[in-house]
């Protein structure tokens, strides 16, 4: 007889291939990588759908590879230029249609993104429901995870990365004022929107139906490194005549103000 906690955590669990689709910029973020694998595995991730960017190979690419094969994932893209959001989603859309068959479930996350399932073990048991219920796609919200002082610290590997960006915040919504919904898992047929998976496209094979509870999107982006790579971000955005540059801008105008730290809000310290 299935317990009451079997029933919130969804008794229903999803058996097939669970799959995650990441493209990770080698020269910046491949720190996060042994992290990412691990945090994923124990949701319930059995493929890993992985492209590696590059501007120019270097010891990154070789320390990445190494990262990946170490957790026995072997099929992966190298690509080797001058990054473009667009050209990174068609590219993952293409590996998705190879590897990914009908019915099977795609959880979506970019290399700073670790999601949590509030009452569900992890990503097999809310699937699980998710299919019962006949929702094909969950959102959630990034929540910006900053160390406990606001300052932006190298990380150290040999300590989890909950404990050393202990705050809660919201960054990206209050200081970047940007997009902070996800997409962050859906059934084959349906498609994220182009840039960044922010939302559900009207583009897709299946119509949308949505899990209505939006869960947490954990974002460590905020670590040693992050100025030079806002600004880089900036500048390409800007040559490219897309408006996410005024994102960037946002944050380093707030940065130099700041004595180059984020001011700990009294919200902040109270979210939970």
């Amino acid at each position: 007889m299935s317990s009451l906690k079997d029933k919130i955590m969804g008794c229903d669990k999803y058996n097939k291939t669970l799959h995650l689709s990441c493209c990770i910029g080698v020269d910046c973020d491949n720190i996060l990588i042994p992290y990412f694998l691990n945090h994923y595995k124990n949701m319930g991730v059995n493929n890993f759908i992985i492209i590696l960017h590059t501007y120019k190979k270097d010891e990154n690419m070789d320390r990445s590879i190494s990262y990946l094969n170490h957790f026995g994932i072997k099929n992966i893209c190298i690509w080797e230029g001058i990054w473009d959001g667009i050209v990174k989603e068609k590219k993952l859309r293409e590996k998705e249609k190879k590897e990914v068959k009908c019915g099977e479930w795609i959880i979506t996350a970019d290399i700073d993104e670790f999601h949590t399932y509030k009452n569900y073990k992890n990503a097999r048991h809310l699937i699980g429901k998710c299919d019962r219920l006949g929702y094909n796609c969950v959102g959630g919200v990034l929540i910006d995870r900053l160390s406990a002082d606001g300052s932006i610290n190298k990380i150290d590997p040999e300590l989890s990365l909950w404990s050393q960006f202990p705050i809660k915040s919201f960054v990206t919504k209050d200081i970047l004022k940007a997009e902070y919904k996800k997409a962050m898992l859906y059934k084959k047929g349906i498609i994220p929107i182009a840039q960044g998976h922010h939302g559900i496209s009207i583009k897709s094979d299946l119509k949308p139906k949505i899990y209505p509870h939006p869960f947490e999107v954990h974002h460590f982006k905020w670590f040693h490194g992050i100025e030079e790579k806002m600004g880089n971000r900036k500048n390409l955005l800007k040559l490219k005549n897309q408006n996410w540059w005024k994102e960037s801008e946002r944050f380093l105008e707030y940065f130099s103000k700041n004595n180059n730290k984020f001011e700990i809000t009294e919200q902040w310290k109270n979210k939970k």
